[in-house]
């Protein structure tokens, strides 16, 4: 059986940003979080990922985000 890693993640920025207007005349807005180690360095972009308000409210990005 395998051990399971330990995160490399200590800190995460998550940056809000809109996307173009759809058909309707909606904007989507979408949630990018970077990770960083302790150093401060951004962990390779494997682990960058961008979550669109559509599909998860803004109270479940922080729980993402903290799942890295």
């Amino acid at each position: 059986m395998t051990q399971k890693r330990k995160s490399r993640t200590f800190a995460a920025f998550v940056n809000t940003f809109r996307g173009v207007i759809n058909e309707e005349g909606w904007r989507s807005v979408y949630h990018g979080v970077v990770a960083y180690d302790r150093k401060g360095r951004e962990i390779p972009s494997s682990v960058n990922c961008c979550y669109n308000d559509d599909y998860y409210s803004t109270d479940q990005i922080l729980p993402l985000a903290q799942a890295l």
